[in-house]
């Protein structure tokens, strides 16, 4: 696509793609065949028919393309078509679109509008809508009330995927005692699961995801001895790549000798010992 990007043979492009496109149609995926010929309209100036192909291929009921609602929220925000844009967000799916209005409006200036929308986000989709929230509260430097609209990332969920942004954007916006009250929240609600052996594994899952978000934090709030410390005491089966999260945390901390120990009693021959090895 980048390729013939302005080379003036959009039209070519389309009749080489269209066998394509009925093809992947046929075997549902609407991904190829929608998001690709929606993306040679858009640069022809073609936008309405553009906005209309990938709405056509949207989904139904719960089978939506979550791919191609992202594509169209995309094309929507760069044209600033932003009632269009709201309604898309409106939808059952609209979780996935919302983002991108939230962050357009921040970009038109509009913040009351963009805190509008996320709290009417995170009262629609619970799953997703807070996060919104509170990445945007963080972003305008209210830190308490972003870990207050976090809350609710906190309950009836079974992996802690939603909590990892608004930590990531306290501790890039500098709120590190904040980001670890998060933390210390979320660990202690561990999620509800039936006691069986998938509930016991997702539990494991997220008692990794703990540790690891709990490592990241610490290394990042200068208390990298403790990062350290919860590494070491744990097995390579309960912390997924254990030595080289180990390794890297040691290298940062300015103790090449200790992390080349760690790689070397693993794996000899990796790329990352030979290059802690020639710095």
């Amino acid at each position: 696509m980048d390729a013939t990007k302005g080379a003036g043979c959009d039209e070519q492009v389309v009749d080489l793609m269209t066998p394509i496109v009925e093809q992947e149609l046929q075997t549902g995926h609407p991904l190829l065949a929608t998001v690709m010929p929606a993306q040679v309209l858009e640069r022809q100036g073609r936008l309405d028919e553009a906005v209309q192909a990938l709405q056509r291929n949207l989904g139904t009921g719960n089978s939506v393309s979550v791919n191609v609602v992202e594509e169209l929220a995309q094309l929507l925000a760069r044209h600033e078509r932003l009632q269009d844009l709201e309604e898309l967000t409106k939808r059952s799916y609209g979780q996935y679109a919302v983002g991108k209005l939230i962050g357009k409006l921040e970009e038109l200036g509009l913040t009351d509008a963009a805190f509008a929308v996320a709290r009417r986000a995170a009262a629609d989709h619970p799953m997703r809508g807070p996060a919104h929230l509170a990445d945007l509260l963080v972003r305008h430097g209210r830190p308490d009330e972003a870990l207050e609209a976090a809350g609710p990332l906190l309950a009836d969920r079974d992996c802690g995927c939603y909590e990892q942004g608004p930590l990531m954007k306290l501790v890039e916006r500098g709120h590190l005692d904040t980001a670890c009250d998060l933390l210390a929240e979320l660990a202690s609600r561990p999620p509800q699961l039936a006691d069986d052996e998938d509930g016991r594994m997702h539990l494991a899952e997220w008692e990794e995801k703990l540790a690891r978000l709990r490592v990241w934090l610490l290394s990042e709030t200068g208390r990298a001895d403790e990062s350290i410390a919860i590494l070491e005491g744990l097995t390579d089966d309960e912390f997924y790549l254990r030595r080289e999260t180990l390794a890297g945390v040691l290298e940062n901390q300015g103790r090449p000798d200790e992390a080349i120990a760690v790689r070397l009693d693993r794996e000899p021959g990796s790329y990352e010992l030979g290059d802690l090895l020639i710095r």
